[in-house]
This record gives C-alpha cells, sequence and structure tokens, in this order.
C-alpha cells in the first residue's frame, strides 16, 4: 500500500523557526535605515520642489505687479506673502491657515514638525528692509539673495528662523529662482549679508 509523499515528510524544527525568524530580524535591522533615510531623501526633494514652485509663483505676482515682489507682510491688509500668493497657486480654494493646515499644497514641507507654532516656509524680511521698491530681479548677484526658504516659527526669513531641517540644511529658493540645500554652517548669521539684504 501506497503512502501519501506528505506524511513522511518532517515539521521544520524548532532551530530550524528561530534561524528563521534571526534571518528576518537582521534583514529589518538592516533595512529600517534604509528605508527612513530613502523616506528624508523623498521629502527633501519635495520640499526643494515646492520652494521652486513658490519662486515661479512670486515671479506670476511679479508679472502682474508691475515688477514688484509680494510684501513680507502688507500693513494695510493684514495679509502675508503666502496669502496673497496663495491665489495664484490654488485659485479660488479657501487658505486654511499655518503650518500642518496647509498640508496636500506647494506651501508644506513634508518635513515639518509637530506644533501649534511650526511653520514650512518664509519670505525674506531683511531683503524687502533694504529694498524697498521690490524689485529684486534687477538686484546685482541675485544668484546670491535668499528670497524663501525653510522657516521655524514664521513666515518670514531671517537668520533666527531659518531652519535647517532638511538632513543639516536648509531649503533656500534664491532670487535668480535656483533652490538649494544650504548646510547650516554656511548660513550667514546676520542680515548685514548679501544672503539676506541683497547688497554687498
Amino acid at each position: 500500500m501506497n503512502t501519501p509523499s506528505h506524511l513522511g515528510r518532517k515539521a521544520f524544527s524548532l532551530v530550524e523557526i528561530l534561524v528563521s525568524i534571526g534571518i528576518v530580524a537582521v534583514l529589518a535591522t538592516v533595512t529600517t535605515p534604509l528605508i527612513k533615510g530613502a523616506i528624508t531623501r523623498a521629502h527633501i526633494a519635495q520640499s526643494t520642489n515646492n520652494l521652486r514652485e513658490i519662486s515661479n509663483i512670486s515671479k506670476m505676482y511679479v508679472n502682474d505687479n508691475d515688477g514688484q515682489y509680494p510684501p513680507v507682510w502688507n500693513k494695510e491688509t493684514g495679509k502675508t506673502w503666502l496669502d496673497i500668493l496663495w491665489p495664484y497657486a490654488q485659485g479660488d480654494r479657501k487658505n486654511p491657515g499655518l503650518g500642518a493646515a496647509l498640508r496636500g499644497t506647494v506651501f508644506y514641507t513634508p518635513l515639518l514638525e509637530k506644533g501649534v507654532t511650526a511653520r514650512s516656509y518664509g519670505m525674506n524680511l531683511a531683503l524687502e528692509d533694504n529694498n524697498k521698491n521690490r524689485r529684486y530681479q534687477f538686484l546685482p548677484n541675485s544668484s546670491r539673495i535668499a528670497l524663501f526658504g525653510d522657516t521655524a516659527a514664521s513666515s518670514t526669513l531671517s537668520p533666527s528662523q531659518i531652519h535647517a531641517r532638511n538632513a543639516g540644511s536648509a531649503g533656500v529658493a534664491f532670487v535668480d529662482g535656483h533652490v538649494s540645500q544650504v548646510p547650516k554652517d554656511q548660513i550667514p548669521k546676520t542680515v548685514s549679508d548679501i544672503f539676506w539684504n541683497g547688497k554687498m
């Protein structure tokens, strides 16, 4: 009489099961940092693209407003640069607020920290203070002058608010339109630098 083949097969031993679990654990330990690193790099790339989009949107505003960039904050209307540029990016959609409320728009960084005061991006206040006509495109060395960038807890970009949240660098959109990640130790600490005020 023939016996079914599955009856003659041995089950896995306890040692084999433990070895398999150990291999899976080692693989998980090795791949988890790689996956986290890939996710961080993807978020930095998204943040860089968002800053590029904000820079392009601001140029649309410039074309519609006699060559002037939006103010960082309009004292008469109480609107920030973000409120002013919002319709260029989102049309008639209502601005939901600040920080995490901006998720899903170019005004939100996926690297935003948790907290009520957390902000994604800000506009360079010292640049406006030193160039009242707001026609930044005519400044010499525009590739060295910050226009928008990562901020910590304000919609204004300044030495105290710029935030190196991107693996030790801050995303910065410059007046000439290029965007780069500026390492924390290369960010000028005073507004007297051309990076901030646009003047040599």
